[in-house]
Order: structure tokens, then C-alpha cells, then sequence
């Protein structure tokens, strides 16, 4: 099999979600190449929510799991809209441990602290970070 070294693999792993492999190193346990190892976040559900939602829910393992995929009620490290539709590229946002928190501001404007080519707006795959 060739390396890939322009893919970015992130993944994202929650304790609370037995749907999704927490602390897992997915390209070791799948047998491929870890020489570019997937860069694995850990995503704490119970603060992308309200509180009485996530107590809702917490107990639901589908709905958590399906959490992941749904719009998020706080600003955090993770948040699927963002991470997909958002102005900055999911590989910039993967690679920072805080996703894109430090990049939008409370009004949300966009903060860079360095210029983002266009292909890292545009989330290019292979843009540089």
C-alpha cells in the first residue's frame, strides 16, 4: 500500500460513546502504517451541551453517538458544522488542540494570527496548516 502523506486522518473520540473506539489508535488497530498517525482529539460531549440536555441524554448511547454529527448548544474544542462548513479548514482545525475556538472570535469574526491561503479557507486536501 503507498503512503498518503497529503490526507489528513483526525479522530475524534469520546469517553461517553461506546460507538466509537475511545483511546483507540485507529491505524494501528486496522494493521496500516502508523508512520502518519491520525491525529486523535478526545471530545467531551458533556460540554458542547446544555446541561439538562446532555443529563437527557447521556444514557442514550445512539443519540451521544449521533451527537457527534448534530449542532452543538456551547462553543468548544469540537463542533461538526464548523469542523465541515466552517471558514477555516478541517485540517487547521484538527491540528489545533483547540479546534477553531481560538480562531473565531465572541462576535464571530474570524481571528488569524497569520494570513490563511486560500486553499486552507477552502479546506484543499493537502492545504498547509
Amino acid at each position: 500500500m503507498r503512503s498518503a502523506r497529503a490526507i489528513l486522518w483526525g479522530d475524534y473520540q469520546a469517553l461517553i460513546d461506546p460507538l466509537n473506539f475511545y483511546k483507540s489508535r485507529p491505524m494501528a488497530e486496522m494493521g496500516l502504517s502508523t508512520e502518519n498517525e491520525a491525529t486523535v482529539r478526545v471530545v467531551k460531549l458533556s460540554r458542547m451541551l446544555d446541561h439538562d440536555m446532555y443529563r437527557r441524554i447521556r444514557l442514550n448511547f445512539f443519540r451521544v453517538h449521533c451527537q457527534f454529527v448534530s449542532g452543538n448548544d456551547r462553543r468548544t474544542s469540537y463542533d461538526y458544522f464548523m469542523l465541515t462548513c466552517g471558514p477555516i479548514s478541517a485540517k487547521s482545525q484538527t491540528l489545533a488542540p483547540d479546534g477553531a475556538v481560538s480562531m473565531i472570535a465572541d462576535n464571530g469574526g474570524l481571528i488569524a494570527s497569520e494570513p490563511l491561503s486560500e486553499s486552507e479557507l477552502l479546506g484543499s486536501p493537502g492545504a498547509a496548516a
